[in-house]
């Protein structure tokens, strides 16, 4: 019924004919392939290789990004590393060191409001830690965030995991030194004020 010869001919679609043709060529070859069984695989097999490889080079564009936003953010150019570290997160959403990294570099860039981006930074490093719980800085990082945010039962707890993943992770261990050190220093505070009323 719609070979080029008929359709063109009973319709009077002649000059609708090279472009007729092109379709039914079409049409042949995938009947052909779909007819032969190892036609049929070798294109499957070559559809999912090109869908691969466009996948893998997402991947591999996506970790250039990442390490360049390490390097500036190793320079303390948190601007720049804010941006790779964005674009890194955009071909790679699921990735926690990418979301966390980003997080981080966006509430330390000084030049972003820390009030205003608070809440929604330390949700974005929440999730980070839950997509990739064997991050010590991660943890570390996201402690910092709670402690400046007045959580510090929550922040002690995520330098402690920061250590129980990486033992030796300096500013973790230094952190709640520094916690327990003003601890204590409240509760001589407390008492040195206690011991004055008394003696009064």
């Amino acid at each position: 019924m719609f070979h080029p010869d008929r359709i063109c001919s009973k319709t009077g679609l002649a000059v609708l004919r090279e472009e007729v043709d092109r379709y039914f060529q079409k049409l042949t070859e995938t009947y052909n392939l779909l007819q032969d069984k190892e036609e049929r695989e070798k294109y499957l097999n070559q559809k999912i290789a090109k869908k691969n490889t466009k996948r893998v080079k997402k991947v591999l564009k996506a970790e250039v990004e990442f390490q360049k936003g390490m390097v500036y953010f190793k320079k303390r150019d948190y601007e720049e590393a804010e941006k790779h570290f964005k674009k890194a997160l955009m071909l790679q959403p699921d990735e926690g060191i990418y979301m966390g990294m980003w997080a981080w570099v966006t509430y330390t860039n000084p030049e972003n409001d820390k009030e205003n981006i608070r809440h929604s930074i330390l949700e974005a490093l929440k999730e980070a830690c839950k997509k990739t719980e064997k991050e010590a800085d991660l943890q570390y990082y996201l402690g910092k965030i709670m402690l400046d945010s007045g959580q510090l039962a929550s922040a002690k707890n995520r330098f402690q995991n920061a250590l129980r993943i990486k033992r030796n992770h300096i500013e973790a261990a230094r952190e709640l030194r520094l916690m327990a050190k003003r601890k204590k220093n409240k509760k001589q505070s407390l008492f040195s004020k206690f011991n004055f009323f008394k003696k009064n």
